[in-house]
């Protein structure tokens, strides 16, 4: 990884730096040689130091877990397993997570997966601005059309946290199968509800905001033909927070506009309060889609 790569190499020219100066002192000047003595001093707590415990163990460990549903027991079959290696990075005012690995899978027919090692990223700490990034462990989302998302997390003690159940700890090692319970959605809010926060938390990860996996996107587009069976029953009344028109914008990012139009045209037939807004929706997307295609 070249954040890895980089911090080693400076970590290796500043301690060679202060081993050439000090081996030939009689050639360069004093203020040379508590330029280079400084540097060290400080590169040495706030990198060398902090990061024995990753080049001792450079790899994160091997992941293995089954997705059950929570009210059945039951395995849950081509569940969704999205992975995130990320980093946190804190200043004075706050801070932000960082992924800087991805990777997706889905579960076999005993709704086992599996996720592979891969390389931690080394830590950096600056004693002014108060700036400390460092490695934070894996995130795991699993999530289908069925059942609400989770989230766990495998921290650096390879701890593994279950994020849905208030960072409750649900395995003392990922050495056994870490077993991921998910509840089923049982009506069309809670679907909504789930979708959207599913959208907001995974996204939320900084290096993956603009850049959707086209396994999420077929996932966004099946959202509506999942609605259209399993809650059929569609109510103005029930979508009354702009549901609809928030899941055509999402499907209308994947860039499937004739589903995001689908989307509006039910959206006017249920809710003929937002008719009107529907109908200049329809005609934006077909005034753009007639561009694309010019």
């Amino acid at each position: 990884m070249t954040r890895n790569i980089i911090i080693i190499m400076v970590s290796f020219g500043i301690v060679g730096w202060n081993l050439f100066i000090f081996k030939r002192r009689v050639i360069f000047s004093k203020t040379t040689r508590n330029i280079a003595l400084v540097m060290l001093v400080l590169w040495v707590p706030t990198t060398l130091l902090p990061n024995i415990p990753i080049l001792l163990s450079p790899l994160s460990p091997a992941i293995h877990g089954q997705v059950i549903d929570a009210e059945t027991k039951q395995p849950i079959t081509d569940c969704n397993i999205q992975a995130y290696w990320q980093t946190e990075t804190f200043f004075i005012a706050g801070g932000h997570w960082e992924a800087y690995k991805s990777f997706h899978t889905k579960t076999n027919s005993q709704g086992e997966f599996a996720i592979p090692r891969y390389q931690k990223a080394l830590s950096v700490y600056f004693i002014y601005p108060c700036i400390i990034t460092r490695y934070s462990g894996v995130n795991i989302f699993t999530y289908d059309y069925g059942h609400r998302y989770n989230e766990i997390s495998i921290s650096l003690d390879n701890l593994v946290y279950d994020s849905y159940s208030y960072n409750k700890r649900i395995a003392k090692s990922v050495n056994k199968t870490v077993i991921v319970k998910i509840v089923p959605v049982k009506n069309a809010i809670s679907y909504f509800d789930n979708f959207f926060n599913l959208n907001l938390n995974m996204f939320s990860q900084k290096n993956y905001q603009h850049t959707m996996p086209s396994h999420f996107k077929e996932f966004i587009v099946g959202t509506y033909d999942y609605l259209n069976v399993n809650f059929p029953i569609f109510d103005c009344n029930i979508y009354k927070h702009g549901e609809l028109e928030y899941l055509a914008k999402y499907i209308e990012n994947t860039g499937d506009i004739k589903k995001a139009i689908e989307v509006q045209e039910k959206r006017m037939n249920v809710c003929p309060s937002e008719a009107a807004l529907a109908n200049e929706e329809i005609a934006r997307m077909k005034a753009n889609k007639r561009k694309m295609e010019e």
